[in-house]
């Protein structure tokens, strides 16, 4: 689960000022401008985490003692020495310690003014030289450990090495303990195995993803030492290292190693209590997070693989009728539910595959009939709908993944539809409108950057502002539950204003305006709302003049062609679009494939989340599952199957 609790408390302010305080530190030093360069080289800061331009500050608040002037200093200090240790490492890793003369000097340079630093706070005869020396020791006995793996037998012996390669980010909580004016040896043992709790799930999301380079290198990797228990020393000689590499994913190796390391953060977030340390508990929730991500992207790409070997390629039958082509697809809709959860499942993105927005979009479709609707009873899908909620009430892209407006409309039309009361849940949900009366995808910007776990992802704001898609499924949404309140009359009137403006009307999350305008006149035609309607037809009007159903049909863009269909049979204003509606039928009925689907659409994008308007000329648009920017296709093929069947099944009602 994405945790998004801890927010932090310091950090931002902390990082601005520290490269201040580093710049002046060294302004006075007269060191040559090579060198100079080389200390403050921001690419290095910002390659790095974050956190090691404010250590100390993590756990300040658990000691007694420091004063602002002390923090500064210790902070200048640890970062100092931090960058000393990182400068050999690059070089022992590259094996390039004959070459790199001005690698060791700088590396010298920072850890003697490190020294220098701490001695201002520290007397030679003070009790943290002992600690220091013992950090130094521990360091040393890393590098041994790491060249020789014999020397690490269990998981026991690998929190060691963990915790003694970042011996000296524990400097940090020696010099603080030992400032503090009433030490408290309890405080310091459990932060300093939070510390090392931390730094063992650290270091195992570090040899994932550094394995074949570990491997090169000749040092100990936890992904490899798991792989030789599982598989056997002489089953992995002479294999090379990319052929080991998608062994830990067959064998399950990733997965499991993920879930270690989240049981470490656990341990560590559990040590960590009690002492109000805000940035540090950020801090484990972000790598929580960055490992979550990156399980879903596992479990992700897993799963495309094998459902995209598993769909038919070949075309259904020309003797079929379409009351029969339709069936198929149903047959296909029922049956792409996940083996384990029991949940349709689509899509793939960096947030994983998506299961509740994809089940709440399925089970909302109104051409299911009442025992399709009772077999989804048999099949306890609205009892796995309400308890995969999070803690807000709501639902999201999965169910690990924050919650959304979007998601949550279709898992709460789902319900309605079977049924149960959602007038529980309606509260949370409109807390996602907006003062202009439209709803966001995402509550606020704090937790969308929490999520994205990005620190170059600041400006969010494309994400959290009214978007008309969303809107359109939310004024569903209300029309379907027959919702009466001032959000309804809000959101009405962001609507028709929206209409108003041609020009700027757009799609956040969808390459064209169809499927928003779908939403929309099905919930006007639900409430008889002339006006809405009024402003609805002549968008709809427009499309149709500029030629939107031979683009479609040439793109063989069969999601669009589902809900083009599926809107020109909603009204009586389309009688006069026969034509186009029998063009339409025959692309879908010629395009199906044998098992029931269509091929999967490019339609659905992903700004990045700076972009307020996803229409905008200058956005290059890219075909990819990964990144922002980018336009995606529903691998599995259920959204456009479903599309497909939605405006199949409205044809046929019209026509009978």
């Amino acid at each position: 689960m994405i945790y998004t609790d801890a927010q932090p408390l310091y950090a931002p302010e902390l990082q601005k000022k520290f490269l201040g305080q580093l710049e002046a530190y060294f302004a006075s030093k007269n060191l040559p401008e090579s060198i100079a360069a080389i200390i403050l080289d921001e690419k290095f800061i910002s390659d790095n985490p974050s956190y090691y331009t404010y250590y100390p500050y993590l756990f300040s608040e658990a000691f007694n003692g420091p004063s602002t002037s002390d923090l500064e200093t210790l902070n200048l200090a640890g970062f100092l020495y931090y960058k000393a240790v990182m400068l050999i490492d690059e070089m022992v890793d590259k094996k390039d310690t004959g070459a790199n003369f001005m690698g060791f000097l700088v590396s010298d340079i920072c850890k003697e003014e490190a020294i220098k630093l701490l001695a201002s706070l520290f007397p030679n005869n003070h009790n943290f030289w002992t600690l220091w020396n013992g950090r130094k020791f521990q360091y040393a006995k890393a590098y041994e450990m790491d060249k020789n793996a014999a020397l690490i037998q269990s998981y026991e012996d690998f929190e060691k090495l963990a915790d003694y390669k970042c011996a000296f980010g524990k400097v940090a909580i020696d010099a603080l303990f030992s400032l503090a004016q009433d030490a408290d040896q309890r405080t310091f043992g459990s932060l300093l195995e939070a510390h090392k709790f931390y730094y063992a799930a650290f270091q195992i999301t570090d040899d994932i993803t550094d394995f074949q380079e570990d491997l090169e290198n000749g040092q100990f990797n936890i992904a490899f030492f798991e792989l030789e228990k599982r598989l056997g020393t002489e089953a992995l000689q002479n294999q090379a290292p990319g052929t080991l590499k998608k062994s830990l994913y067959l064998e399950g190796i990733i997965e499991d190693l993920y879930d270690k390391a989240l049981e470490y953060l656990q341990k560590a977030k559990q040590c960590s209590e009690g002492f109000g340390l805000k940035d540090w508990e950020f801090e484990i929730q972000k790598l929580h997070n960055a490992i979550v991500r990156n399980q879903l992207n596992v479990a992700g790409f897993i799963t495309v693989f094998e459902v995209k070997n598993s769909l038919a390629m070949s075309p259904v039958s020309e003797h079929m009728s379409l009351e029969e082509q339709r069936g198929k697809g149903l047959e296909f809709i029922s049956e792409a539910r996940k083996e384990q959860s029991g949940l349709w499942l689509d899509y793939f993105n960096d947030a994983g595959n998506s299961d509740l927005w994809t089940t709440g979009f399925v089970m909302s479709q109104s051409f299911w009939t009442s025992e399709a609707r009772s077999r989804f009873e048999e099949l306890n899908l609205p009892q796995k709908l309400k308890a995969a909620r999070n803690a807000d009430g709501l639902w999201g892209y999965n169910t690990r993944w924050i919650s959304d407006a979007d998601s949550s409309t279709f898992v709460l039309k789902a319900l309605y539809n079977q049924g149960i009361d959602i007038s529980p849940y309606l509260t949370a949900w409109l807390d996602y409108q907006k003062s202009d009366g439209g709803f966001s995808t995402y509550l606020n910007d704090d937790m969308v950057r929490i999520s994205l776990n990005s620190d170059r992802i600041q400006e969010v704001q494309g994400w959290t502002q009214s978007h008309f898609c969303v809107s359109a499924a939310a004024y569903d949404l209300l029309s379907l539950v027959d919702y009466q309140g001032t959000a309804l009359v809000q959101l009405r009137t962001y609507l028709i204003a929206a209409l108003q403006e041609p020009e700027t009307l757009h799609s956040y999350w969808w390459t064209s305006t169809i499927y928003a305008f779908n939403q929309l006149l099905k919930a006007a035609v639900r409430r008889d709302d002339y006006e809405m309607i009024s402003w609805l037809l002549p968008q709809v009007w427009q499309l149709m003049d500029g030629g939107i159903v031979e683009k479609l049909i040439e793109k063989q863009n069969y999601w669009y062609q589902g809900q083009l269909l599926e809107l020109l049979c909603l009204h009586e204003d389309f009688a006069k679009y026969q034509a186009a509606k029998k063009a339409l039928v025959t692309a879908l009925t010629s395009g199906q494939f044998i098992d029931g689907s269509w091929p999967a659409s490019a339609a659905m994008r992903i700004p990045h989340p700076a972009v307020l308007r996803a229409d905008h000329p200058e956005i290059k648009w890219i075909l990819a599952d990964r990144g922002t920017n980018c336009v995606l296709q529903d691998f599995h093929r259920v959204f456009t199957t479903v599309s497909c069947v939605a405006g199949l099944t409205a044809y046929g009602k019209m026509k009978n």
